[in-house]
C-alpha cells in the first residue's frame, strides 16, 4: 500500500503543470513543469510545523524527449518521529501532451524502500511487478483516469516475520456529462494478504479487500478551488500565534464551507472484505464476507438523502462456547431521507464561525438545536432497517421509521417492529451453561413482553411493536411502556 501511495504522490506532484502548447516537447515547457512541481513539493510535502522533513538525494529533473517530458522525482529520506527514517526510491514518469491540453502519464516506481528504525532491524519493502498509467488534467489538478498495479509486495520486519500482498490494483474512470461536470468511479483491490511470524503460519490473512467509490455530477472547477483554499488555510493554521489569528482562521474555514455551490450531486463509498481468517495460535476466527457502504443522493437539490449499510456473512470460530451465540450473519441499515441541504451547510458554517467565541461544546449544542429544527421543518425521516442478526440459536429482525409529528411533545413519532425467533432456546442455553445472570434476567423480561408470532422455522417467534404516538406515549404491543421503564430507574 505504501507503493500505491507513492504513485499517488507522483500524480499529485504534477498538480501545477502548465497547459502543453504543442505536441513536440520543448525546454521552456520542461522548465515550467519543473518549477511548478518544485513549488508544489515545497507547499505540500513539507510539514508546516516541522514534524517531518523530506530530503531528496538529487534535484528534481524534467527533460524534453521527443514528444514527451521525462520527469524524475529522485529518491530521498523522510525524517519521522522517534528517529525513524523512511528511505524511498526514485519515481520516473513520462508525460505526453494530449490535444485536449491534458497529459498521458506513465510512471515507474524504483526499488529499495525501507524504514530505518533505532535499535530495531530495518523494515524493508519490495515488490515483483508494476504498472501505472493515467490521464492528468492540469486545470483540475487531478487524474481523470488511471490504472495502476503492484504485485507480490513483501514487507519484511527483520527476523520477526513478514506481510505479503499478492497484488494491489487501483483504477479510476471519469466521464464528462456536461461542460466541466463529471461522473467518476474508483476501485482499489488488495488481493492475497497475509501476515506471518517467523516459524509460524499466517496469523492474519484474507482473500481480497475491495474499496469502491463514485461521484455524480462533480463540478471540477469548484472542487479544485475548494481544495486549493482548504490547503492554503491548513498551511496558515500551522503558524497561528494569537487569538485574533485563530478567530480569522475559523471564520475563513466557515466561509469556505458556506459557498452555496454544491461540489457534486451525489456519490457512494463501499468496502468489501472476503475470506478473512485470524488466529493467535489457539483460537481461530473466520469471516466469509464483511461489507459496508454509504450512499449520498440529491446534494445539488433542495433535499438530499444518505444511507449506510453494514453486513457480514460466514462468521465462525473454533470455540464452540462462543460459536453458539455468535451471529453468523448480520445486516444493519439506516437511511436519512429529505435532508435540507442549504440549512445543514448553514448550521455547519455558523458553528465553525462561532466555535472560538462560544467554545466547542456550546457551539455544537447550539448547532444541534438549530439542525433539529431544520430537519423537522423539512419533514426529514429516519428509516431503520432492515436490521438482522442470525445465530445458531436465535434470529433478530428490526424495521421502523421515525418521522416529524408537530403534535407530539417530542416533535417526532416512531413505528418500530422487532421479531425475535428462538428466544426461548437462547434463554434455556444460557441457563444450562451458567450464562451471565443479568443477561438472563433481561432476556426473560424481554420474553415476557413479547407477543406470540408464527414459527418461521427458526424457533418460536416473539413480536414487539414499539410506537411513539402523537401524544408522546411510548407503547409496546399497544400497552404503555413508561411504567416498566420507570421501574428500572
Amino acid at each position: 500500500m505504501r507503493h500505491s501511495a507513492r504513485a499517488a504522490l507522483l500524480a499529485a506532484a504534477i498538480l501545477l503543470l502548465p497547459q502543453p502548447a504543442a505536441a513536440q516537447a520543448d525546454v521552456a515547457t520542461a522548465d515550467e513543469i519543473r518549477r511548478a512541481v518544485k513549488v508544489w513539493m515545497g507547499q505540500n510535502l513539507q510539514a508546516p510545523d516541522g514534524s517531518y522533513q523530506i530530503r531528496l538525494d538529487d534535484p528534481l529533473s524534467v527533460v524534453p524527449t521527443g514528444d514527451r517530458y521525462r520527469l524524475i522525482l529522485p529518491g530521498g529520506v523522510v525524517d519521522l518521529d522517534d528517529g525513524v527514517l523512511f528511505h524511498f526510491a526514485a519515481i520516473s514518469a513520462d508525460l505526453v501532451p494530449l490535444p485536449s491540453g491534458w497529459y498521458d502519464v506513465n510512471w515507474t516506481i524504483g526499488s529499495g524502500h525501507h524504514f530505518e528504525r533505532p535499535d530495531e532491524p530495518d523494515l524493508t519493502i519490495s515488490f515483483g511487478g508494476q504498472s501505472g498509467r493515467g490521464v492528468f488534467a492540469p486545470e483540475y489538478q487531478t487524474m481523470m483516469s488511471s490504472d495502476a498495479s503492484l504485485s507480490r509486495i513483501i514487507v519484511t520486519d527483520g527476523s520477526n516475520g513478514n506481510a505479503v500482498i499478492d497484488e494491489v490494483r487501483v483504477s479510476m474512470r471519469s466521464e464528462e456529462v456536461a461542460p466541466g461536470i463529471y461522473d467518476a468511479a474508483q476501485t482499489a483491490v488488495l488481493s492475497g494478504f497475509s501476515i506471518a511470524e517467523t516459524g509460524q503460519g499466517a496469523l492474519i490473512r484474507f482473500d481480497s479487500l475491495q474499496i469502491d467509490g463514485t461521484t455524480e455530477r462533480a463540478r471540477m472547477a469548484a472542487i479544485t478551488a475548494f481544495n486549493r483554499r482548504v490547503q492554503e488555510l491548513t498551511r496558515q493554521a500551522a503558524t497561528i500565534n494569537d487569538q485574533a489569528e485563530l478567530d480569522a482562521a475559523m471564520a475563513a474555514y466557515a466561509e469556505v464551507f458556506d459557498t452555496g455551490t454544491p461540489l457534486f450531486a451525489g456519490g457512494s463509498a463501499g468496502m468489501r472484505l472476503n475470506g478473512l481468517t485470524a488466529t493467535d495460535g489457539i483460537e481461530q476466527f473466520a469471516l466469509g464476507e464483511g461489507r459496508m457502504s454509504v450512499l449520498f443522493d440529491g446534494l445539488d437539490e433542495a433535499l438530499s438523502s444518505v444511507s449506510i449499510e453494514i453486513g457480514s456473512e460466514g462468521v465462525a470460530t473454533n470455540n464452540p462456547e462462543i460459536e453458539r451465540f455468535l451471529p453468523t450473519e448480520s445486516r444493519f441499515r439506516l437511511a436519512a431521507i429529505d435532508l435540507p441541504n442549504a440549512e445543514i451547510v448553514d448550521v455547519l458554517a455558523q458553528s465553525m464561525g462561532s466555535m472560538v467565541e462560544t467554545g466547542p461544546e456550546t457551539a455544537m449544542m447550539m448547532a444541534g438545536i438549530t439542525l433539529q429544527q431544520a430537519l423537522l421543518g423539512a419533514g426529514s425521516t429516519l428509516e431503520i432497517g432492515p436490521i438482522r442478526a442470525v445465530s445458531p440459536l436465535a434470529q433478530v429482525d428490526i424495521q421502523g421509521l421515525v418521522h416529524p409529528e408537530p403534535a407530539s411533545p417530542y416533535s417526532v413519532a416512531a413505528e418500530i417492529d422487532m421479531t425475535i425467533a428462538g428466544l426461548d432456546a437462547l434463554i434455556g442455553e444460557l441457563q444450562s451453561t451458567g450464562g451471565d445472570e443479568e443477561a438472563i434476567k433481561f432476556l426473560t423480561v424481554l420474553q415476557a413482553l413479547g407477543g406470540q408470532g408464527a414459527d418461521t422455522g427458526a424457533g418460536a417467534v416473539r413480536t414487539y411493536a414499539f410506537r411513539l404516538d402523537a401524544t408522546g406515549n411510548l407503547l409496546l404491543n399497544g400497552a404503555d411502556l413508561m411504567p416498566l421503564i420507570g421501574s428500572f430507574q
